[in-house]
């Protein structure tokens, strides 16, 4: 069955795995992805900003009491706000994450800061779900502190590693970006058949 995902997108997330399953599952198998190591730290991150905004709370909370009152999601949704919002965190992020304050805390600022940024990092080509892509982001204001508002911060934060960009944010040079191995290879082939 392939048809246009339904639901709506309330955290931010793309839902087209969705595409392939009956209605039904829909809703359990968003259970899932919360909770497995589908999501990415952007994803948690997302479940975090929903929950602290009413807005998309109650669009949740709707479409939870929906999946509900359709069968297709056989859990007690609470109907208080406040109840509901302690239940979707619980449902949808795994213990270590619901348990780590600190770790909630940084998921916000990493979201912050990529939204903060945002024109920068899309231009530079910045992928939030990256390889130490939540890393780069908690230390992205540093850089910035560290080398001023630069287009070089972003170049950085994008063609660096994790621990590259660290040192660079805590003032250290660009060091000289390197062509990986497969384009100096090409580059290589290319220069033999000219």
């Amino acid at each position: 069955m392939n048809h246009p995902t339904k639901l709506p997108p309330i955290l931010g997330l793309d839902f087209s795995f969705l595409d392939d399953l009956p209605e039904e599952d829909w809703f359990p198998a968003l259970l899932a992805f919360g909770l497995e190591e589908h999501a990415t730290w952007y994803d948690r991150a997302l479940i975090i900003d929903a929950s602290d905004n009413p807005e998309l709370l109650k669009d949740a909370q709707r479409f939870a009491l929906e999946a509900h009152a359709a069968g297709t999601l056989s859990l007690i949704v609470p109907t208080d706000l406040q109840a509901f919002k302690a239940w979707f965190l619980e449902t949808l992020l795994p213990l270590h994450i619901r348990a780590d304050r600190r770790r909630i805390s940084d998921f916000r600022v990493a979201l912050a800061n990529l939204r903060k940024y945002a024109l920068e990092l899309d231009r530079a080509g910045f992928d939030p779900r990256g390889d130490g892509a939540f890393t780069k982001l908690l230390k992205l204001p540093k850089a910035i502190a560290s080398h001023e508002h630069s287009p070089e911060v972003f170049v950085a934060i994008v063609q660096l590693d994790t621990r590259g960009f660290s040192a660079y944010a805590n003032g250290g040079p660009l060091p000289a970006l390197r062509k990986s191995p497969l384009k100096e290879y090409l580059n290589v082939l290319s220069s033999c058949h000219q």
